[in-house]
Parts: structure tokens; sequence; C-alpha cells
């Protein structure tokens, strides 16, 4: 009468999107954070993926589009620019803090590139589309 093991209650996680070499693909978000006297504040993030290094941020009290866009411009001048790559993505949610300024801003560039992606509503996990809805035909992750 002995004891036996219980099955792994260990969840099965996803690999998700992963970079091959820095600056390659970039996240950027923007996070509700509300204090203690009940005020709002946003604060914005954008992240590098293959370091997963926070590249730059900014705290602000009111969501607005220019927050998203100083954060994409401060990078792509001191970090993208300066490297030497060719082209890179940025991943963001469809908030609307990544339209207006930031969106012009990301059309207007060409030395790099920067492809600006987003995630589906229906399935955030597995489809990526670009600003104009169509699905992207690349593969940036597996799931396995």
């Amino acid at each position: 009468m002995g004891r036996t093991k219980p099955a792994s209650r260990r969840k099965n996680h996803l690999i998700g999107i992963r970079a091959t070499k820095p600056l390659e693909i970039l996240h950027a978000d923007a996070t509700l954070f509300r204090m203690k006297d009940n005020a709002k504040a946003f604060i914005y993030l954008l992240q590098n993926n293959f370091s997963r290094a926070i590249l730059s941020f900014r705290t602000a009290l009111v969501c607005k589009a220019k927050d998203a866009f100083e954060n994409i411009k401060y990078v792509h001048q001191y970090f993208i620019a300066q490297s030497g790559i060719e082209h890179s993505r940025l991943v963001t949610d469809d908030g609307s803090e990544n339209y207006g300024e930031a969106a012009r801003f990301l059309d207007a560039c060409e030395s790099p590139e920067i492809e600006h992606l987003t995630r589906a509503e229906n399935n955030p996990a597995i489809q990526l589309h670009d600003r104009s809805g169509q699905q992207t035909d690349q593969v940036l992750f597996s799931l396995s």
C-alpha cells in the first residue's frame, strides 16, 4: 500500500516571441498604476526582446499618444539608428496610445525601418497583425 505520486501540476508554458539579435523585436506598452490616494499614473515602457532590457520609459498622469511617441523616438535616435541594423519590429497592443503621433513617426522611419505589429484581440498568443489589419506572413515565435 504505497502512495503514488500525483500528476505534474506544472503549467505548459508557451514559448513566446524570441529575437535572435538585439533590437530586432521591441515591445511597447502602457500600464495604469493606481496610487494610494486613488490618483492614476500611466507608465509607458519600451523593451528590447533580445535582452529584456527596458530601453525607455515615461510616466504621465493622462494617457496620451505623445508619451508613446517620445519613447519610440528616443529609442530610435539613441539605440536603433546607432546600431546599424536595417530593420526592426515594434510589437504593441491595440491601445489608443499607439496611434496618432507614434503611428505617423513609425510610418516615416526609413533608416532603419520600424515595422509596427499589433496583437490580435481574438487570439493574442498566436496572431500578429500589421497596422493595416493584415496578418503577418512571418512566424516570429513557435508554440512548443
